[in-house]
C-alpha cells in the first residue's frame, strides 16, 4: 500500500502495486480496480483528488488516470505529459489543475490538455514531491534541485533549497528523531 486517502465525498481510498481500492463499508471490504478495469497500470504509486470528488492517480510507467466513477481516463507521454513514471501529483483546486513530477520534470494538467512546465531547474530532473504552499504556490521536491517554491501563476521560481541544504536538513531532522527515539 503506497497512500491510504479519503475523498472529498467521504470515500476511502488506497493505492497499491494491484490497483487502486475503494472501501465499500455496507460489504465491509474493498473493490479493486486494475488495468482490466481500464486503468493504465497496475502499479499505482500516489492519489490525489479534485474538488468533485474525481480521483487522480500517478503509476509507475503508464502516466497518470482520471476515474469518474464509472470508467478511466489516460493520460500518457503520448498526450505531452513528461514523463510516464510519475513520483508525485497534486491537484490544485484554486487553478483547477493538476501538477505531474515525473522522471523527467513538471507537468500540469488542466481542461484536459498537459503542458509541460519548462522549469530550468527541474529539466531532466525526477520530481519526487509537490505540496501547495501559502495557497498559491507549490513547493517541489526533485533528486537534483532539491527544494523549490515554484509559482504557477508566473512560472518562476521563489526560492529554493540546493540539494546539498536538502539532504543536510533530512541528515538532522533523521538524526533529531533518533536522538528522541533513544531518550525515550
Amino acid at each position: 500500500i503506497n497512500a491510504i486517502r479519503n475523498s472529498p465525498t467521504g470515500e476511502l481510498w488506497i493505492d497499491t502495486g494491484s490497483g487502486l481500492g475503494k472501501y465499500d463499508p455496507e460489504k465491509d471490504q474493498f473493490k479493486f480496480y486494475n488495468r482490466e478495469d481500464g486503468l493504465s497500470s497496475q502499479y499505482v504509486v500516489n492519489i490525489d483528488f479534485d474538488e468533485v470528488g474525481g480521483l487522480w492517480c500517478g503509476t509507475t510507467g503508464a502516466g497518470i488516470n482520471y476515474f469518474e466513477g464509472d470508467r478511466f481516463t489516460s493520460y500518457t507521454s503520448e498526450q505531452g505529459l513528461k514523463g510516464q513514471l510519475v513520483y508525485a501529483i497534486r491537484y490544485f483546486k484554486r487553478d483547477k489543475t493538476l501538477f505531474v513530477g515525473t522522471e523527467f520534470g513538471l507537468s500540469s494538467l488542466q481542461n484536459n490538455i498537459v503542458k509541460n512546465l519548462e522549469v530550468p531547474e527541474l529539466i531532466h530532473t525526477s520530481v519526487f514531491s509537490i505540496n501547495i504552499y501559502q495557497d498559491s504556490l507549490l513547493l517541489i521536491g526533485s533528486s537534483g534541485s532539491g527544494v523549490l517554491i515554484f509559482d504557477p501563476v508566473t512560472n518562476t521560481v521563489k526560492n529554493y533549497l540546493p540539494p546539498k541544504m536538502a539532504y543536510l536538513l533530512t541528515l538532522f531532522i533523521l538524526l533529531q528523531q533518533i536522538r528522541k527515539d533513544i531518550s525515550g
